[in-house]
């Protein structure tokens, strides 16, 4: 075997990358990162709308339906102008308690009083239902009296209209309206 010289390359050390392609690829990665975090700060705005707006509605739909439950199985309706709508009605509980309910425009909640002997009047003490993030701007209540010779019972028609949110960029209007029938004669 004749001599055998190991075999080299001329190749040139390796420089790695210039000053100019670092900063190319610094500021792609820049614009990458702000768009990825515009987009994650869009989406966690959007899920704190979405939780404080929920919290808001399910608390007006427990003021309505616990306002449904209680006229629903009372008796003896009262308002002052029933038919065109009245922003109290006041009625006698399953338990046999003066119930009313009544919209404060003051604070703009839905609000009730319970009397043990007689109607509720502006001088007793009304608890609010409803939350401050829920603005209440008008409520009705509309009654149909039952008809004794038909055993048609009584009924009560609620409206209302407000505002929901705790904050002005996520505050979303409404209007409800639920129908009452009474269940006792």
């Amino acid at each position: 075997m004749k001599n055998l010289k190991p075999i080299t390359y001329n190749l040139k050390p390796s420089r790695g990358f210039t000053l100019v392609e670092m900063l190319v690829s610094i500021a792609v990665f820049m614009v990458v990162m702000t768009v990825a975090s515009g987009s994650l700060m869009s989406i966690i705005d959007g899920d704190n709308k979405a939780q404080s707006l929920k919290s808001a509605i399910n608390n007006l739909n427990f003021a309505i339906e616990s306002m449904a439950k209680n006229i629903r199985v009372g008796t003896d309706y009262s308002c002052v102008n029933c038919s065109s709508g009245d922003t109290s009605i006041s009625f006698i509980s399953s338990k046999k308690k003066y119930v009313t309910y009544r919209f404060n425009g003051g604070n703009s909640s839905i609000e009730r009083c319970v009397g043990a002997s007689s109607y509720c009047v502006d001088s007793d003490i009304f608890t609010g239902m409803t939350a401050k993030e829920v603005k209440i701007n008008d409520l009705k209540f509309y009654t149909v009296k039952g008809d004794k010779f038909s055993n048609r019972p009584g009924r009560v028609l609620i409206t209302v209209s407000g505002e929901a949110g705790a904050k002005e960029k996520i505050k979303t209007k409404f209007n409800l309206q639920t129908t009452v029938s009474q269940r006792s004669f």
